[in-house]
């Protein structure tokens, strides 16, 4: 039997595309449980809990699975995330010192 010999420069991206795969893979299924999230916490049986609050969990624990899984992906693919995350801070802290102002 024989195997498929890449050559090795192309090693390490065939590699990387793989396990990005994997990545994706993963936080895919993870983001597609997320619906099931309000039902752990018994809203099925609490009736109080309004649909939009539960749309409202849903839709962050989505956001959340998404954020971390592209994290993961740029972090197989040597991307520091760092300054990115800085950024969003920075820009969050503008929001809300411009509601805060108005």
């Amino acid at each position: 039997m024989t195997s498929l010999a890449i050559p090795e420069p192309y090693f390490a991206i065939v590699n990387k595309l793989l396990v990005s795969i994997c990545v994706i893979a993963v936080f895919s299924i993870n983001y597609s449980l997320c619906v099931y999230i309000p039902q752990l916490f018994g809203s099925h049986t609490n009736k109080t809990r309004a649909p939009e609050e539960s749309s409202l969990i849903v839709r962050v624990a989505q956001f959340a699975v998404a954020f971390l899984g592209i994290a993961a992906v740029k972090k197989v693919w040597g991307i520091d995330i760092g300054p990115a995350l800085t950024g969003m801070g920075v820009a969050g802290a503008a929001v809300a010192l411009r509601h805060r102002i108005t």
